[in-house]
């Protein structure tokens, strides 16, 4: 029996490593995952590369987070916006 925390914060920098996908991979199956990265192609493609795992296919299937969930601003959120200036 595993005793995680009731929140687990993990941040980084950059595009993650293997090691890094592989150890949110394995928290995914224990428990809910959310993403937060920037709204820009960069932050986009990070989010991505946790869903769809590795590059490589025989890394795919221990490094894909399939349920993450995207936690953020979308882009129909920010067409809505309508500043009061």
């Amino acid at each position: 029996q595993l005793n995680l925390p009731k929140l687990l914060i993990i941040t980084g920098r950059g595009f993650p490593d293997l090691g890094t996908q592989q150890f949110v991979h394995w928290l995914s199956q224990r428990c809910s995952t959310l993403v937060l990265v920037d709204y820009d192609p960069f932050g986009l493609d990070i989010a991505l590369r946790y869903r769809s795992g590795s590059r490589l296919p025989a890394d795919r299937i221990v490094s894909c987070c399939p349920n993450l969930r995207f936690l953020g601003v979308t882009r129909q959120q920010l067409d809505a916006y309508q500043p009061h200036f």
